[in-house]
């Protein structure tokens, strides 16, 4: 009984174990950047030293400020 529901589902199973994977990977990928200082959210204040919110420039007012 569990054979057969393993056969007929083992395609589904597959690919859930292979997304499963995926998001591990990324987890620890972003979990080690993060550890190494290299996100941008550990910058300590306007984050203008950070290479990743520092290259795109002065902060631009939102649509809801310019609507004012």
């Amino acid at each position: 009984m569990m054979l057969g529901f393993l056969y007929g589902n083992l395609s589904t199973i597959l690919i859930g174990l292979a997304v499963l994977v995926l998001v591990v990977l990324a987890v620890r990928s972003i979990w080690k950047d993060k550890k190494q200082g290299r996100s941008c959210g550990s910058c300590p204040g306007g984050c203008s030293g950070c290479s990743g919110c520092g290259a795109v420039g002065p902060e631009q007012p939102s649509s809801a400020a310019r609507r004012r």
